[in-house]
């Protein structure tokens, strides 16, 4: 476990939340022996890990439908290099170390659809919200955008859930420049989910992509979204709190209504058919 994460956890178990676990364990019928063995044997402290991720898994089964909705038919990924290529100008970016990254990538993944081109946020901008504020402005160049969460992009209301932040800094080592490669899905394999669904049956290497990620995907594949009646995407990379209140409940979606491209966020635990979470898979081995 990495330091940050670790200082995470310690400070989620500290005090008297520590307590209240061992207590809750002890009522299951967890006995002394057991929080012995698990201390002292990581086969053991595996087990119990994997029974409580199995249970996660299971978490709002019910949050899903079967969904007919798929890409609109004049859709399909561009080459990666024309990718890198229109980020680097529509941001003003360096794309030459993700050019020559792209010239031998890894065994994509399974689950993914193909490798995409996105920036890295901070080379954009300082904050978060702010590199989503220029990524929206430059989709509303095209005079299409109807932006409903204007204004409410800070800090307070917007942030990225922590699985894709890890996830997303683990790419940033692995590569340099502006500019990231990564295999991902643009929300097929998650359609009919909410989003809260979508995170709990994530891959072991699977994390959601936020507004930032999405919208640049947007960007180089404006095909993605041109009508009602297709898939939508879902932002499940992201977490959004609609007072500003620390109560981070819903999460950010895009999707095509009146010949308009709409940016706004839905609750995490709503069902549409119309919608899939778009993710990001990172190659293993």
């Amino acid at each position: 476990m990495d330091t940050s994460r670790k200082m995470k956890v310690l400070s989620i178990m500290s005090g008297y939340q520590t307590v209240a676990t061992i207590e809750a364990l002890e009522v299951a019928g967890a006995t002394e022996e057991l929080f012995r063995i698990v201390r002292g044997n990581p086969a053991a402290a595996k087990a119990m890990v994997d029974a409580g991720n199995k249970f996660l898994r299971n978490q709002y089964a019910d949050e899903q439908s079967e969904s007919s909705y798929t890409y609109p038919k004049s859709y399909a990924v561009k080459p990666i290099t024309e990718q890198i290529a229109m980020l680097s100008k529509l941001f003003g970016l360096d794309g030459t170390k993700a050019l020559a990254y792209a010239k031998n990538l890894p065994e994509l993944p399974e689950g993914a659809e193909s490798y995409f081109a996105i920036p890295r946020w901070q080379a954009v901008s300082k904050t978060y919200g702010k590199a989503v504020e220029k990524m929206l402005a430059l989709i509303a160049k095209g005079g299409t955008l109807e932006d409903w969460l204007e204004g409410k992009l800070d800090e307070k209301h917007l942030r990225q859930s922590e699985r894709t932040e890890r996830m997303f800094a683990k790419f940033c080592e692995q590569q340099e420049g502006d500019i990231l490669v990564i295999p991902a899905q643009f929300g097929l394999r998650h359609r009919g989910k909410s989003f809260r669904r979508a995170r709990e049956t994530f891959d072991d290497n699977e994390f959601g992509l936020g507004a930032f990620a999405v919208g640049c995907m947007l960007l180089t594949h404006p095909e993605r979204e041109q009508e009602w009646e297709q898939l939508h995407v879902d932002c499940a990379g992201d977490e959004f709190a609609p007072d500003a209140d620390g109560q981070f409940v819903s999460a950010p979606h895009f999707d095509w209504s009146n010949g308009k491209l709409r940016f706004y966020a839905g609750w995490a635990h709503v069902v549409h058919w119309q919608f899939g979470s778009a993710s990001g898979l990172a190659p293993q081995g």
